[in-house]
């Protein structure tokens, strides 16, 4: 995935850190809709749709499955550092 990102760098002549925003920021995005509550499906080009079974649209279904397997609400794990964090000299 490194060698992808450094090739789109320099294809398109922008930072290492702005190229890995844009390519983590679809499933960024879902993930954060997923979290808010509101269950929409969402197509990603090329990836294929995200979707949450209609089963577990019931909020008591869902709650019964987070007990089951142990889930736990996590905070967002993919956040985006500042701009220019990280950036090599090269």
């Amino acid at each position: 995935m490194e060698d992808i990102i450094d090739y789109l760098c320099k294809k398109h002549g922008i930072s290492k850190t702005a190229m890995k925003a844009i390519t983590e920021s679809p499933f960024r995005f879902i993930s954060e809709e997923m979290r808010s509550g509101e269950f929409k499906n969402f197509n990603v080009i090329g990836l294929g749709k995200f979707a949450l079974k209609s089963k577990f649209k019931d909020p008591e279904v869902l709650e019964e499955f987070k007990k089951r397997y142990n889930v736990k609400n996590r905070s967002n794990s993919g956040r985006l550092e500042e701009p220019g964090v990280g950036e090599s000299g090269d």
